[in-house]
C-alpha cells in the first residue's frame, strides 16, 4: 500500500473528528497531490477531503451562528453588572463566571 494511499485513509478518518477535521484535510490534500504525481486514484483521499470541507463549514456556520448572542449577553451583563436584572421583558443573570438570559412571554 502506497504512503499517499495511507494519508487517504488516515485523513478521511480524521475528517470525522471534529477537532481533528483540519488536521485530516490537510492529510487527504497532500495525499491526493502524492496520489495524482504517482499517476494512482486516492477515493479516500478524496472523501475525505469532502467530509471534512463540509465538517469544518458546519462548524463554522454554527460558530457564526452561536457568538453574536453569546457577545451580546457579555455586553450586557459587563454594562448591567452583577446581580439579576430585568429589562423588558428579559431577565438576565450576571455572575462572575457565568451569565444567562430568559425571556417572558
Amino acid at each position: 500500500m502506497s504512503t499517499a494511499r495511507v494519508l487517504g485513509i488516515v485523513g478521511f478518518v480524521l475528517s470525522f473528528i471534529g477537532v481533528l477535521d483540519v488536521v485530516g484535510l490537510v492529510l487527504c490534500i497532500v495525499a491526493l497531490v502524492k496520489s495524482r504525481r504517482a499517476g494512482e486514484r486516492n477515493g479516500f483521499a478524496i472523501a475525505g477531503i469532502a467530509v471534512a470541507s463540509l465538517t469544518i463549514l458546519m462548524t463554522a456556520l454554527f460558530l457564526a451562528a452561536l457568538i453574536p448572542p453569546i457577545a451580546h449577553l457579555a455586553e450586557e451583563c459587563n454594562r448591567l453588572g452583577y446581580g439579576t436584572h430585568v429589562v423588558g421583558n428579559t431577565t438576565y443573570t450576571c455572575t462572575p463566571i457565568s451569565f444567562s438570559s430568559t425571556t417572558d412571554g
